[in-house]
């Protein structure tokens, strides 16, 4: 049976070599060739292109590998199969996992290093390129990023690259990023280029992640042998005699081109000088002249020195990357200079965009956006993305309809910003993605930048703060947002962001501005609203008035928006939604602090505004969770008595007091695993690295409001009729209420790990409805491993009765002769006692 026939892709996919090579050979500067050793014959080209005709940028995954079976060897002369090895990392990359170790053996390791400090060293130190090449800024690990990147722009060799540094530290699989970029060089050596970046030295590494990855997943010899390739790599670049490019900035010690050509390789980065410059230094609205830089090393410079280096060499541009940029690239003092910056959503904390400058033949520079994703979902959509189209091995026409791009190339949103170069015909043209125009739902970032002239809420000023509604504020089912409090200004700058997803076109975001009172009721300040859609489209600046209760204008809201159409996962919502991030207050309490004997003499309690809680939960209150009828304890709280009464009013008192807002408040967002373990953890593994998190327990009550909670203290909260009721402000029904416990577990790749469960006598929530909660922190921390478990949980007893022994120990070494507001009416010290301890340590009266 003859196999079928496809048509012919409109597109040239196959590509069987690079282009023309753009290094610019000088005659006393020749490189060394190295010749690869081809297998058998070249594929033919699936669809020849004519003399004239450029090569798509929206190539098929195919033609990564045009040489099939490409050789070349190591220094032994053992065969190294540099294909198999860029396939093994592109289906580790599709895969969607991160796994223990790296896809390949150390032995290919060592001789990718081997083989790529051969090529960088045949090359010059100040590389001399010819256009069109598309330079790319930080990658920093983010390897699922890198190949998004590489599907906007087209594998290598359908496009010429040239990469500003920064490849590894920060990101999760550092050591997957740099083989594949090393494999690449040493394939096209002279249509693929890798400069130093401040990251690719053995001092840095060490503190900002690749080292721990290096020994975690693949051995201490090995970051050895990724330092004396870093130590190879070129500093600098110029494309075309005409754009100056690398990493950090320029130098004082830089006087001629020559200087960088005579820096010797294999060097490490020196603590001050022309290299520790060229790598670190960065611009400066303020400076004028050159400045010590904030970061601790080399230089900030003017406007000034960038124009007199520009004159001096004849250039017309500083490309650089080495600063995280909010649209990926920022040009500063008059488009003489711009930061590229290429990994999108850095460390899943900045929301920005990640960025590519594409030159062309005649210096036009354009650019190519990737939209911020997280870690986990852009994993996801790797997999998804092999696993829907049969995978990137056989799917040579997956990208072949220009009308129906993938649900991932349609991320892309791309600007043409200008010519480099001074002409008369320069033009500004704006590229939009293609997506389709029938889909009438927008996806929206808004950030709440601040606001100025707001009125006075206090006798002299105001402690204002924002909260924004998608649809009524009395709707419960409404998307809301709340920013932290300036504390006494009428010119707040609160710089918070929201993501929605699904708007429909025209919504209204109802905005209030309100005065923060500690202890009573806020002070309306005054409304807003802002039309949503497409009279958004693309990012914006709005400055939108205030309207106060008597219909007087006063003040002004400064809102920035960028807004796309809603496409794939997002365009299938229902309804709007939102992506977060989700925010959080932490509270801090000195009379708590001395209770618990804690060193810094402050005690934190912290609510994180979760969203999706009435999609999951539901909004009406028959279906939450009770308080326990049946428990003793609970009859006397909620019980319709004196005493209950008073008990009620005590713990609304405590609540007011923990969660009480101050300038010593802290506001701010979570959106990842890692942002939750730096609140909870952050400064107790400063302190002690080697704690157990496994027995540091905090009690929670998850209310419509959002999850309060706090640590779990014994000597502290023993005076607390019950932690679950005082967290939900004496609430009669909670959604749920429980213990949970943040930790990184060995047995998933040390991931940050919630084991979240019921464990509350107060209001005893139904173990069936555990995976409402798990669902809950799912949708919030896509990345975040969620285990939900009933108390009875044979794991959580042994947890549990570790968590005794290393509170028992604490408690020894504490005394509390107080009590907090007389809480424990009419229970001695010994019942109180008894009560925590009885079942398994539950979270009951205390």
């Amino acid at each position: 049976m003859q196999p079928p026939s496809y048509p012919a892709p409109s597109i040239p996919f196959a590509v069987t070599s690079p282009g023309n090579p753009i290094l610019v050979r000088k005659h006393n500067l020749a490189p060394l060739v190295i010749t690869p050793q081809i297998k058998g014959t070249p594929p033919p080209l699936s669809s020849p292109m004519s003399a004239g005709q450029k090569m798509s940028s929206e190539l098929s995954p195919t033609a990564r590998l045009p040489f099939v079976g490409s050789v070349t060897s190591d220094k032994n002369g053992k065969s190294m199969d540099i294909d198999d090895m860029i396939s093994r990392l592109l289906d580790a990359g599709y895969s969607g996992k991160i796994a223990k170790s790296v896809c390949l053996k150390n032995s290919e390791i060592l001789a990718i290093c081997q083989s790529a400090r051969d090529v960088l060293l045949s090359q010059p130190t100040l590389i001399e390129l010819n256009a069109p090449v598309k330079i790319v800024g930080d990658i920093h690990g983010q390897y699922t990023d890198l190949l998004r990147l590489f599907e906007m722009c087209g594998f290598p060799p359908s496009a010429n690259f040239l990469f500003l540094g920064d490849y590894v530290d920060r990101g999760r699989m550092s050591l997957e990023t740099i083989l594949l970029l090393f494999c690449y060089k040493i394939k096209y050596p002279e249509n693929f280029f890798l400069l130093r970046g401040n990251h690719e030295c053995a001092n840095v590494t060490k503190v900002y992640g690749f080292y721990d990855e290096c020994k975690r997943r693949a051995s201490i010899k090995m970051w050895k042998a990724f330092v004396d390739v870093f130590n190879c790599l070129p500093i600098a670049a110029i494309v075309a005699n005409k754009i100056f490019c690398v990493h950090g900035g320029l130098s004082p010690s830089l006087a001629t081109m020559a200087d960088i050509r005579a820096i010797r390789r294999p060097t490490d980065v020196p603590d001050y000088g022309l290299l520790n410059d060229l790598l670190w230094s960065d611009p400066s609205e303020t400076a004028l002249d050159w400045e010590d830089n904030e970061r601790g090393v080399s230089y900030c410079f003017g406007g000034s020195i960038i124009q007199k280096f520009l004159n001096k060499h004849d250039f017309d541009l500083v490309c650089r990357a080495h600063m995280v940029v909010e649209d990926g690239y920022e040009f500063f003092n008059d488009r003489t200079l711009v930061t590229v910056f290429s990994a999108p959503n850095y460390c899943g904390e900045f929301d920005n965009f990640g960025a590519v400058m594409s030159v062309n033949e005649d210096l036009l520079c354009s650019f190519e956006l990737l939209k911020p994703i997280d870690q986990a979902t852009a994993r996801a959509q790797m997999q998804s993305l092999a696993a829907s189209s049969g995978g990137w091995r056989v799917n040579k026409q997956r990208l072949s309809d220009k009308a129906h791009p993938s649900e991932m190339l349609s991320s892309i949103h791309r600007k043409v910003s200008a010519l480099v170069h001074s002409s008369s015909s320069s033009s500004t043209e704006q590229v939009t993605p293609t997506r389709s125009l029938s889909n009438t739902s927008w996806d929206i970032t808004i950030i709440f930048k601040g606001a100025k002239d707001l009125p006075r809420g206090d006798l002299l000023s105001s402690d204002p703060f924002l909260e924004a509604y998608l649809g009524p504020p009395e709707d419960p089912t409404s998307l809301s947002f709340v920013t932290g409090v300036e504390w006494a200004t009428l010119n707040p700058k609160w710089d918070a962001t929201w993501s929605l997803l699904n708007v429909t076109d025209g919504m209204d975001l109802q905005i209030q501005v309100k005065d923060k009172n500690k202890m009573m009721v806020d002070t309306d300040l005054g409304h807003a609203s802002l039309r949503l859609g497409a009279n958004l489209e693309g990012t914006r600046e709005h400055y939108i008035d205030i309207w106060k209760s008597d219909s007087r204008r006063q003040g002004q809201l400064i809102i920035e928006t960028t807004a796309f159409r809603s496409y794939g996962a997002s365009a299938a919502l229902t309804k709007p939604s939102t992506k977060g991030p989700a925010r959080y207050s932490r509270h801090t309490s000195y009379a708590a602090g001395v209770l618990t004997n804690d060193n810094k003499m402050e005690f934190y309690t912290y609510r994180i505004r979760l969203y999706h809680l009435a999609d999951i939960f539901g909004t009406d209150p028959h279906f939450f969770q009770g308080w326990n009828r049946a428990y003793e304890a609970s009859q006397r709280i909620f019980g319709d008595t004196l005493d209950g009464l008073n008990i009620r009013n005590a713990l609304h008192s405590q609540h007011a007091l923990l969660y009480r807002h101050g300038r010593s408040t802290i506001y701010g967002a979570v959106a990842t695993a890692a942002d939750i373990g730096e609140l909870l953890h952050g400064d107790r593994l400063r302190k002690e690295p080697n704690t157990d998190l496994r027995t540091v327990v905090f009690t929670y009550s998850i209310i419509p409001k959002g999850m309060y909670f706090s640590e779990t203290g014994t000597a502290f909260f023993q005076d607390f009729m019950s932690k679950h009721a005082m967290h939900a402000n004496r609430a009669t029904e909670v959604l749920y209420a429980g213990e949970f416990r943040l930790y990184r577990d060995e047995r998933h790749n040390n991931d940050w790990t919630l084991l979240i469960d019921n464990n509350s006598g107060t209001y005893a929530p139904n173990k069936d409805d555990l995976h409402k909660v798990q669902r809950v922190f799912e949708l919030n921390f896509p990345d975040l491993v969620v285990r939900a478990v009933d108390r009875e949980d044979p794991y959580l007893k042994s947890l549990v009765e570790a968590t005794k022994k290393a509170e028992a120990a604490q408690a020894s070494r504490q005394s509390q002769p107080w009590t907090l507001f007389g809480a424990n009416v009419g229970s001695s010290e010994e019942e109180v006692m008894a009560s925590h301890f009885q079942a398994n340590h539950r979270c009951d009266v205390k």
